[in-house]
């Protein structure tokens, strides 16, 4: 080795290097399946590692892409690096592993948003309760709470003048906002 070069680079001397952001640097570790190497405590990468970042960095900066440098490279991220033909061998367990592994978690997911979603079914009536209370405590209502209660949207409601009437309510426009929105007072219509 030239007694001029570094044979090891910790990361925050790869991340300065390349002047991007961190997660780049990070997801091109990764593309390239490098490790970095521990001695005692810390984490350096070798210079061989920094040289394929290099490479992988120049041919960015010209346009490619790294599943094209490593295509080219005939590289195998999962061996660190190292040219390996049977990267792109389509029958290995250990490519489809993580698309099998990914649409099982997909369905685990799926179903306990649906558990959640039945156990959490909103009641219809729960948006009158809460227009009925905030009549009675006289609180005023932005635009957006409203259009939220109300499944409307906010343009719709602001352009009702003064006042509009819907599901047994009168709501009046005040003359001052509630959090930088048009406020509103809610009334109870009485049956009569």
């Amino acid at each position: 080795m030239n007694s001029g070069e570094i044979d090891r680079y910790t990361p925050d001397q790869v991340i300065r290097r390349y002047s991007i952001v961190k997660s780049a640097v990070y997801k091109r570790i990764d593309q390239l399946g490098i490790q970095s190497v521990k001695v005692g405590q810390r984490a350096y990468y070798t210079a061989e590692q920094v040289r394929l970042m290099d490479e992988l960095h120049e041919h960015i900066r010209r346009g490619g892409n790294a599943p094209e440098f490593i295509k080219a490279k005939r590289l195998n991220p999962g061996s660190n690096g190292a040219s390996n033909d049977s990267f792109h061998n389509e029958s290995s367990a250990l490519i489809n592993f993580p698309a099998d592994l990914s649409q099982f978690i997909s369905k685990i997911v799926a179903e306990v948003l649906k558990q959640i979603g039945a156990a959490q079914k909103p009641n219809p009536l729960d948006y009158l309760r809460e227009l009925e209370e905030s009549a009675q405590k006289r609180w005023p209502l932005r635009t957006s709470d409203i259009a939220d209660l109300l499944g409307m949207e906010p343009e719709e409601i602001l352009s009702y003048s003064d006042q509009f009437f819907e599901a047994g309510f009168l709501f009046r426009r005040l003359s001052f906002p509630s959090r930088g929105e048009v406020a509103w007072q809610v009334h109870k219509l009485e049956k009569r």
